[in-house]
């Protein structure tokens, strides 16, 4: 089965080899799925975020990073995210905000009812709703993938230039369908030299659980 792979040396390490706990440690972002990787994805990520120091340590796999574990009970799920490393003693731009049934992290957004977007009739699946997305975009690649031991769909698509890439990952889970997307932009999360955005956020989605 397909695992979510992460962003290292320019690439994704997404189909999270981005198939991207709480009490327990969470999985390791390399055995959670990916696509595969792009030239642009690799330039991008590079220039939209912070250049380290010439004196810092570079840690693209964010071994540095000390992670927290962030519950929500409206959407019923919890997740890692990035408190401190030991270069950033804090990490306030890396810290999620809830709003109704969604939350975002840095450029990361967790959408806990995209079942919304479907017209009425057709269920509520990660396939439905991964369909429905990938409509207003230009799909790169599609693979199965796991997210909290839930099946689910992982897509890499780019809609437009270069610099217009993202990935967005659907999994069904007690009647809803959550969606966990970014795009490429700014990335003001990084919690270590060398560790940014994408990285981050394939972390996150790796190390989601369900409540229920």
């Amino acid at each position: 089965m397909a695992r979510l792979r992460k962003v290292a040396s320019g690439s994704f390490v997404v189909a999270l080899s981005l198939s991207l706990a709480v009490c327990t440690p969470a999985e390791p972002l390399s055995s959670v799925p990916s696509a595969t990787p792009s030239a642009a994805v690799a330039s991008v990520t590079a220039s939209s975020s912070p250049t380290p120091s010439p004196t810092e340590v570079l840690d693209p796999e964010g071994k540095t990073v000390d992670w927290a574990t962030y519950r929500s009970d409206a959407l019923g799920i919890t997740f890692e995210y990035p408190r401190s490393s030991t270069t950033r003693p804090a990490l306030p731009q890396c810290a999620p905000r809830e709003l109704d049934r969604s939350i975002f992290l840095d450029r990361l957004g967790i959408d806990g009812d995209a079942e919304k977007s479907l017209s009425p009739g057709i269920p509520a699946t990660a396939d439905a709703v991964a369909d429905k997305y990938v409509q207003r975009v230009n799909l790169d690649t599609r693979d199965p993938t796991t997210v909290g031991g839930r099946p689910g769909v992982i897509v890499s698509y780019h809609s437009g230039g270069l610099n217009r890439f993202g990935l967005a990952v659907f999994v069904a889970n007690g009647g809803h369908v959550y969606q966990f997307a970014w795009d490429a932009g700014v990335f003001e999360c990084t919690p270590a030299p060398g560790f940014t955005g994408p990285g981050v956020y394939g972390h996150v989605i790796g190390s989601v659980r369900f409540l229920n």
